[in-house]
Order: C-alpha cells, then sequence, then structure tokens
C-alpha cells in the first residue's frame, strides 16, 4: 500500500533554485516496513513544491541477519545522496 501527497508552501530545507531529497526506511521486529521519500524543489521566488510517498511492505521473507545486511546497504546508499 501507498500513500503520497503534494503541497506548495516557503523553501524549508532546499535554497532557492535548489532540490533537496530524503528517503527514510523504518522496520518492525515483525517484518512489517514503511519507506518514506520526499522531495522539495525551492523556486527561485523562494516557493517550494514538495511532494512525498509512504510505501508499506512486508519484508518478513528475509532471515534477520540478511534483513540488516539490506537495512545498512539502504542507510549508507541514502547517506551518499
Amino acid at each position: 500500500m501507498s500513500q503520497a501527497q503534494v503541497r506548495t508552501g516557503e523553501c524549508q530545507d532546499a535554497r532557492r533554485g535548489q532540490t533537496h531529497h530524503k528517503c527514510e526506511l523504518q522496520c518492525n521486529v515483525d517484518g512489517s516496513c514503511t519507506e518514506s521519500v520526499s522531495e522539495e524543489q525551492c523556486g527561485c521566488d523562494g516557493i517550494a513544491f514538495f511532494a512525498g510517498v509512504q510505501n508499506y511492505f512486508e519484508a518478513s521473507i528475509l532471515h534477520p541477519p540478511q534483513f540488516f545486511i539490506y537495512i545498512l546497504h539502504i542507510r549508507m546508499y541514502v547517506a551518499q545522496i
């Protein structure tokens, strides 16, 4: 299942003319996970376009050691962006 949102407002994380991306992944011990992805596009006038989506999924098919490596890999990838 997914949920999405779109709105406009004053720039927050991005500066004028910039785009800011953010990705988070939270997983529970039961294997359920929530992935949140957002983007802010700040215009030269200081007004931003915000878009975001949340994805819900089950990762219970992964065994605990593999699951930990998967989470670590995603966090390292997000840190590089």
